[in-house]
């Protein structure tokens, strides 16, 4: 029932997420999107886990691999899809041609997911954010289990919440 901007483009919600991280564990993400930039065009990424499809170790990147791999092509955790895109600029995006996310003022923590090892990413993504208030979003899909609490993923994912820690 809380408008987020009013008609002038003015937010009318106070909290902007300064201070707390929000995980995302999806297909990939688009780093060169505004959305992921402060006002000064700074990542605002903190760090990324690339899951690799074959189930091996995966790789670990901070804001500055990030930024020197989206710079020289490589591209680390890229977005074929462009759904973890559009997820981060809803949760958090900065401002761009007027529109924001929830909580622009928030840190990202990235899990580019092989859609196997998904519990071990919201797992990373709170051990990464220590002792700040962290939401992991996993708007992944599917129709996987009874959707009641009791599968062996909802089972996991409730014993790493906890107070400030929080996986939707």
């Amino acid at each position: 029932d809380t408008v987020l901007m009013n008609t002038a483009g003015v937010r009318q919600v106070t909290e902007t997420g300064k201070g707390v991280f929000i995980g995302i564990v999806d297909s990939g993400f688009d780093l060169t999107h505004p959305m992921f930039r402060d006002a000064s065009g700074n990542l605002r990424v903190e760090s990324l886990l690339e899951q690799k499809a074959d189930q091996s170790a995966p790789t670990e990147f901070t804001t500055a691999q990030l930024t020197t791999g989206w710079a020289n092509g490589s591209n680390p955790g890229a977005d074929s899809v462009g759904h973890g895109t559009h997820v981060g600029g809803i949760a958090a995006g900065t401002k761009h041609q007027g529109f924001e996310g929830i909580a622009p003022d928030a840190r990202f923590l990235l899990v580019k997911t092989n859609f196997f090892d998904t519990t071990d990413g919201a797992k990373w993504i709170f051990t990464k954010a220590g002792t700040k208030p962290c939401v992991v979003n996993m708007s992944l899909g599917g129709h996987w289990g009874p959707h009641d609490g009791a599968s062996v993923e909802e089972t996991a994912l409730d014993q790493i919440c906890g107070p400030g820690k929080i996986v939707v």
